[in-house]
């Protein structure tokens, strides 16, 4: 039996064009209509390589882990210091970043849609990106432990789960305030939490 024609578009570009959707208008509010207007897909074609749409997001969901999560929370390997990554990280949702102001983050935004009753895949999918952040978090933030730059008073565990899910909340206020002072006095306090536990002197440190 012959292989059947090759398809005329990459599958990994219309996953892009997909996750955008998603990201600009949520799950539950984009349509098939709707994808196959920004994919230029026929129905036939998304079927056939997708499934349906609950796959469709879930690869789109994988998509933003792998770019968009993975490029931001990579900096906290990358800076001068642990402290210094994580501040880093945290700059990234500031005022100066348009996308965080005024998308927010496909992964809140998904969780603050998915039902976990009937979308329970998704649902789980959703939250492992979410406990992915945090464990980049708490491994950043158990360096700064280790290396004596922040006194140990909270787990790391502890204080990643409170950044992270104070993240994901600022950023949904972002999608309909992005100058909103709650949202900015948020990351601001995110900044001064760390600032406090930050070890002043070299006596401290022993």
């Amino acid at each position: 039996m012959s292989p059947g024609p090759s398809k005329s578009f990459d599958p990994d570009e219309v996953v892009v064009l997909a996750m955008r959707k998603f990201w600009k208008s949520g799950y539950a509010a984009t349509t098939l209509s709707e994808l196959r207007e920004v994919t230029g897909l026929g129905s036939k074609s998304l079927y056939d390589t997708f499934g349906n749409k609950q796959s469709l997001y879930a690869a789109s969901i994988l998509k933003y882990r792998n770019s968009v999560i993975a490029s931001m929370y990579d900096q906290l390997d990358r800076g001068e210091s642990p402290l210094a990554a994580i501040h880093q990280l945290l700059d990234t949702f500031s005022e100066d970043n348009p996308a965080a102001l005024t998308l927010g983050c496909l992964v809140g935004v998904g969780m603050a849609q998915v039902d976990p009753s009937t979308e329970t895949e998704l649902a789980g999918l959703l939250h492992e990106q979410v406990r992915y952040m945090a464990a980049c978090l708490t491994d950043a933030l158990q360096a700064a432990f280790d290396e004596g730059e922040l006194r140990d008073e909270i787990p790391a565990s502890q204080l990643a789960a409170l950044i992270v899910t104070s993240l994901q909340g600022l950023l949904l206020v972002g999608r309909t305030n992005p100058r909103s002072i709650v949202r900015s006095d948020a990351l601001d306090a995110i900044h001064t939490t760390l600032d406090a536990l930050r070890v002043t002197d070299t006596a401290s440190r022993t």
